[in-house]
Parts: structure tokens; C-alpha cells; sequence
């Protein structure tokens, strides 16, 4: 365990020192061995959707359940604050983005 410990330790000091194109390059393949066996389990359940109840609308509504589903989806805004020194026009690209997306996820959640 503690070999396993220093060579990752290791590895990641190596690409640091080469430099932020190669920490770039090895953070995208992880990004997408990561995320490659989700989307292999999402093409092989395509045959076996069942979309006939995709828009029903339920009788009732549980906004105790709905509600922490939201704000747990929607955490993480307050962090996009930290970026803001990056922005040509922080104060007002910032508070667009922001807008535009909450009323984009507002919509998704509608729909």
C-alpha cells in the first residue's frame, strides 16, 4: 500500500514538473476512463427503455421529496465565485451565467 501511495505520489510530481499540458492531457483520459463504463451501461439499457410513461404527469406532488432533491442538484453554485478573477467583466458575465443556468435547470426540472 505504501509503494501503491508513492508512486501516485510520485507520478503526480512528475507531471507537474512537465508541465500544465500533460497534468491537462492525463486529467482528460482519467476524466474519460471514469466516465466510460457509465456510458457503456447507458447503450446497452437503450433496447430495454420503456418510454410509454416518460410524460405523465403524477396527481400529486411530493415537494417534500422534491425540494432536498433540488438544492442537493443545485450545491456547488456558490463555488463559481471562485473563478471569478478569470472573467474579462466578473460582475457582469457572472451573474448572467448564473442566471442562464439556473433557468436552464429549471426548465429541464419542468419538462
Amino acid at each position: 500500500q505504501f509503494l501503491l501511495q508513492l508512486i501516485l505520489i510520485g507520478g503526480a510530481s512528475v507531471l507537474n514538473v512537465l508541465g500544465i499540458e500533460h497534468v491537462s492531457n492525463s486529467n482528460t483520459l482519467l476524466m474519460v476512463i471514469t466516465l466510460l463504463p457509465f456510458l457503456l451501461l447507458f447503450l446497452c439499457e437503450i433496447p430495454h427503455l420503456d418510454t410509454k410513461h416518460w410524460m405523465d404527469t403524477p396527481q400529486t406532488f411530493d415537494w417534500r421529496a422534491f425540494l432536498p432533491l433540488i438544492s442537493w442538484n443545485f450545491s456547488g453554485f456558490e463555488n463559481a465565485g471562485h473563478v471569478v478573477e478569470e472573467v474579462a467583466v466578473p460582475g457582469k458575465t457572472l451573474v448572467r451565467s448564473l442566471v442562464l443556468l439556473l433557468l436552464l435547470s429549471q426548465a429541464v426540472y419542468i419538462l
